[in-house]
C-alpha cells in the first residue's frame, strides 16, 4: 500500500474550512517551541521524510477545493533533494497568489519545505521545520487530526527502528549538511508497509520518473537514473 492510499482510506472528504486563518499572523497557527528532544532519536533524513509524508496528509486536505498543480510538485520535489540536492528547484511564493485559508496554507507548507532544505545553513536542524509542518497539518485538517496524528506516531516509532540517528554521517566542526543520508524511502511512511533501506533510492526514482517528467521544479538530469 502506498501512503497516498493509506491518508486515501483514512480521511473523510471536506470541503468547506472552518478553521481559524488570518494571513498576517499565520505564523500563531504553526511556529511554536519545538519541545526538548522532539524527534531526536531518527535522522535527518527520516525527519525529512516525515516531513514530507505529513505534506502528503496537507495537500490531500486540499485536494477537492483546490487544484492548483504547484503544492503537489514542490512535494515531489522534495523527495528529489532527498536524492540529489542539484535536482531540486527552489521555490518563492508571490503573496499575491497564495492568500487566503484555501491557498495560504498551502504557500506555507511549501514555504516550510524550502526552509527545511535550503536555508540548512543558517538552521541545520531540519526536526523544527518538521515540528512545524505537523503543527500546520493539525491546523487545517480538522476532524482528520486523530488520523493524522495515529499515524504520526506510528511512523515515528517505526523510523526510530530502521533510520536511527546514530546512522547519521558524522560532520566535522566546520561542515554543513548537503545531503540527507542515508536516503529515507517512500515505504517507510507506510505503517504496514514493507520496507527495505537498500532499496530507497531506487523506490524515490521510480515514484519520481513514473512516465511524467513534467514538474517544473526537478531537475531530472540531475537525478541520474
Amino acid at each position: 500500500m502506498s501512503l497516498e492510499k493509506y491518508i486515501l482510506d483514512h480521511t473523510s472528504i471536506q470541503e468547506s474550512l472552518t478553521y481559524e486563518w488570518s494571513d498576517a499572523k499565520c505564523r500563531t497557527y504553526y511556529m511554536f517551541e519545538m519541545p526538548k528532544d522532539y524527534l531526536c532519536e531518527i535522522s535527518d533524513a527520516a525527519s525529512l521524510a516525515l516531513l514530507l509524508g505529513t505534506m502528503s496528509w496537507i495537500h490531500r486536505r486540499f485536494n477537492p477545493i483546490e487544484p492548483d498543480l504547484t503544492p503537489g510538485f514542490i512535494h515531489d520535489a522534495g523527495w528529489a533533494y532527498m536524492i540529489e540536492p542539484e535536482a531540486c528547484v527552489y521555490w518563492e511564493f508571490n503573496d499575491d497568489l497564495w492568500r487566503g485559508s484555501k491557498r495560504a496554507p498551502l504557500s506555507v507548507m511549501m514555504t516550510i519545505l524550502m526552509d527545511a532544505l535550503f536555508c540548512r545553513g543558517e538552521d541545520p536542524e531540519v526536526r523544527v521545520r518538521t515540528y512545524w509542518m505537523a503543527n500546520l497539518a493539525r491546523h487545517v485538517l480538522e476532524k482528520d487530526v486523530p488520523a493524522f496524528d495515529h499515524w504520526f506516531k506510528l511512523i515515528t516509532k517505526k523510523l526510530i527502528q530502521i533510520h536511527p540517528r546514530d546512522e547519521m554521517p558524522k560532520l566535522g566542526l566546520f561542515d554543513v549538511p548537503v545531503r540527507f543520508e542515508p536516503v529515507v524511502g517512500l515505504s517507510a511512511l507506510v505503517p504496514d508497509g514493507n520496507y527495505d533501506p537498500n532499496l530507497a533510492k531506487q523506490e524515490i526514482l521510480n515514484y519520481l520518473l513514473q512516465g511524467k517528467n513534467k514538474n517544473p521544479y526537478i531537475h531530472y538530469e540531475e537525478l541520474n537514473p
